[in-house]
C-alpha cells in the first residue's frame, strides 16, 4: 500500500472509516459537506491565480472572483450538506469569496517570489526499500533563492494551528521529504500555512533531527495500520466529526446489526 498523510490520519481518527475508504473502497455517491466543498473551490481559485502568475499574467481580483463563483456553481446542490444550523450554501460561498479577496489584497501583485509549481505531486520512500512509500500534493511551491524553497498550504478551516502544533506537524514534513526527493538542490525549506478565513500565516522549519523523528513516527503509524489490516481490526471511533462523515449511515447500520458489542472508551468493537 502507498501511504499519505491523509491515509494515516484517517486511520488515527477512525479505523473503521479507514476500512470503508481504503480497504473496502466504499463509494458514497453524491455526498459532500459544504465546508469541504468551499475549501476545494478556494484552493482551485488560488491555483488558477498562481498558474497565471507563473507566466506573468496574474489576474485581477474581479477575474479571480468570477472564476471562483463559476466553479462554485458547477457542483453545488442538495448533495452538498450543510451541518451548521441556520447556515446556507450561499453563506459559505460568500465566506470563500472573502477568503480569496483578503488573500489577494495581502499578496498582490504576486511578482516578489518565483512560484515553480501548484498542486505538486511528490513521492518519497522512507527506507528506500519500497515498503514505506508516501505521496502527497503540495498546494504551492516557491523558490525564494538558490536551493531555498517554501511549501505553502492553504487552510479554510475556522481553527488556526498553534505555533507548537505547526512545529510538530507531520504533513508538511512529508511534503519536504518529497520535495527533496524531487529536486536535488534543496538545502533549506520553510513551511507556510495560510489560514484564509483569519488572514493569518504560520511559519515553521525542520532540522535533520526533526525530520528523522517524524520518519520514525510515520513508520510506527504504518506498522499499526499494517497490523490492523492483517488482524481485520477496524473499530469505530465516535466523535463530533461523525456528523461530517460520508460513511455515517452504513457505520450506524453496522453497529445496530452487531448484537454483541463491547464499548471501551471511544471505541466500538
Amino acid at each position: 500500500m502507498i501511504f499519505s498523510h491523509s491515509r494515516i490520519e484517517c486511520f488515527n481518527e477512525c479505523p473503521r472509516k479507514f476500512r470503508y475508504r481504503y480497504i473496502d473502497k466504499v463509494v458514497i455517491e453524491d455526498f459532500d459537506t459544504v465546508e469541504r466543498y468551499m475549501g476545494r473551490k478556494v484552493h482551485e481559485a488560488l491555483e488558477y491565480l498562481y498558474k497565471k502568475a507563473m507566466y506573468g499574467d496574474a489576474p485581477d481580483i474581479d477575474d479571480i472572483v468570477r472564476h471562483y463563483n463559476s466553479i462554485w456553481s458547477e457542483g453545488i446542490g442538495d448533495n452538498v450538506m450543510v451541518v451548521n444550523d441556520g447556515a446556507t450554501h450561499d453563506d459559505y460561498r460568500i465566506l470563500g469569496e472573502r477568503c480569496i479577496a483578503d488573500y489577494f489584497e495581502k499578496h498582490a501583485p504576486f511578482d516578489s517570489v518565483k512560484t515553480i509549481a501548484t498542486e505538486l505531486l511528490v513521492r518519497t520512500d522512507l527506507k528506500n526499500d519500497g515498503n514505506y512509500r508516501l505521496v502527497g500534493y503540495i498546494d504551492r511551491v516557491d523558490r525564494v533563492g538558490d536551493g531555498v524553497y517554501e511549501i505553502h498550504d492553504y487552510k479554510t478551516s475556522s481553527k488556526v494551528l498553534s505555533q507548537n502544533k505547526a512545529d510538530d506537524d507531520r504533513q508538511l514534513t512529508i511534503y519536504e521529504m518529497g520535495l527533496r526527493t524531487l529536486y536535488n538542490d534543496v538545502h533549506d525549506v520553510e513551511y507556510v500555512w495560510h489560514y484564509l478565513a483569519h488572514g493569518k500565516e504560520i511559519r515553521s522549519k525542520r532540522d535533520v533531527k526533526d525530520i528523522e523523528a517524524h520518519k520514525r513516527e510515520i513508520i510506527d503509524s504504518i506498522h499499526r495500520i499494517e497490523e490492523a489490516i492483517v488482524e481485520g481490526w477496524y473499530p469505530a471511533v465516535k466523535t463530533p466529526k461523525c456528523m461530517w462523515c460520508e460513511y455515517q449511515s452504513i457505520c450506524s447500520k453496522s453497529n445496530d446489526e452487531e448484537t454483541k458489542q463491547t464499548r471501551v472508551g471511544d471505541y466500538i468493537y
